[in-house]
């Protein structure tokens, strides 16, 4: 709202409202009263407080910027790992931001304008307030037989090929093509679960076999 306490510019506080409402909406559907809780996992519900700013006031360029330009993402932050003693909380701001524009225009892709919006509404009512909530309207709304991990694929996929239509971008919003997804240029790195990294490689690919179980190659190609 600026720095002169005499003359604030209120309008600099709008898009924090329609975020906070969104919370405050989500408590009311998903609070505990045995366990004095709130169930829904933290990346989800900033999801869709950050899509609340989107749906108002208009694609958030600062969290694409802010993803353009991020370390923390670039050596692999994962989507829904949400840890507020992270060393840059902003970065998962900025992909879960992400996410929730690239569920509303997939759905909108398959199943009509205006019905990724909706499907907010069915996420927050959803009694599963994780994932799964999610992979049920991804299921619904998409392809019945599209996992939730799948989508996660294709969603960071999307943010490097951006293409005009299908997975693998944000249907032709041209709001999404400033996306530039850092290259990691590391040797090795320690990924949690929903983390990925973007290598670039200039020969054929040979599995190292040391990543794991749970460590899956995606080859992309311009």
């Amino acid at each position: 709202m600026g720095s002169d306490k005499n003359n604030p510019i209120v309008s600099g506080a709008y898009p924090t409202l329609a975020h906070e409402f969104q919370h405050l909406v989500n408590f009311n559907q998903t609070y505990n009263v045995e366990h004095d809780t709130v169930v829904m996992d933290n990346w989800l519900n900033e999801a869709l407080s950050l899509a609340a700013e989107d749906m108002i006031y208009g694609s958030q360029t600062d969290r694409i910027t802010y993803v353009n330009n991020n370390t923390a993402i670039r050596d692999g932050r994962s989507l829904i790992d949400w840890n507020t003693a992270n060393s840059d909380i902003v970065a998962n701001y900025s992909l879960s931001y992400l996410f929730s524009q690239y569920l509303r225009t997939q759905i909108d892709q398959a199943a009509g304008d205006g019905e990724g919006v909706l499907s907010y509404k069915s996420i927050i009512e959803d009694p599963a307030e994780n994932y799964v909530a999610v992979e049920n309207v991804i299921k619904d709304k998409i392809d019945p037989n599209l996992t939730f991990a799948q989508f996660m694929t294709n969603f960071r996929a999307a943010m490097l090929l951006k293409a005009d239509s299908g997975p693998y971008g944000f249907n032709n919003e041209s709001g999404f093509d400033t996306i530039i997804t850092p290259t990691y240029t590391g040797t090795g790195t320690t990924l949690k679960g929903g983390g990925a990294v973007v290598k670039s490689i200039n020969s054929p690919f040979t599995d190292p076999k040391n990543g794991g179980t749970n460590i899956t190659y995606l080859g992309i190609y311009n």
